[in-house]
């Protein structure tokens, strides 16, 4: 947990689904299919679903990056960022594969 700043809590390296959402510039329903897709690391505490902020700017980065329409490219660069991002690993505490609204 070298990454935590325990003074800040959580927060200082989560976002919820809403804050995601407007980031993105989209709908929360969006928001929950990426994480449902394994594109976004997240986990939950009781109802709250919290979201990696390293995930979200990954995600955000690539997507920029990516001609529209370029299916092949976009899911490469979505297995670099799983590889990249500790919390797309499946590391302990982070059930970026369950998909919201089911306990892992």
């Amino acid at each position: 947990m070298s990454g935590i700043d325990f003074r800040q809590g959580v927060g200082a390296t989560t976002m919820t689904r809403d804050e995601v959402a407007a980031f993105l510039n989209v709908s929360t329903s969006t928001v929950d299919r990426l994480i449902e897709d394994g594109q976004l690391g997240s986990w939950k505490i009781r109802r709250k679903v919290l979201i990696e902020k390293a995930s979200v700017q990954a995600y955000y980065e690539e997507q920029r990056a990516i001609p529209p329409g370029d299916e092949a490219l976009q899911a490469s660069a979505r297995e670099e960022r799983r590889a990249r991002v500790p919390g797309l690993q499946g590391a302990p505490g982070v059930n970026a594969s369950a998909p919201v609204g089911q306990e892992a």
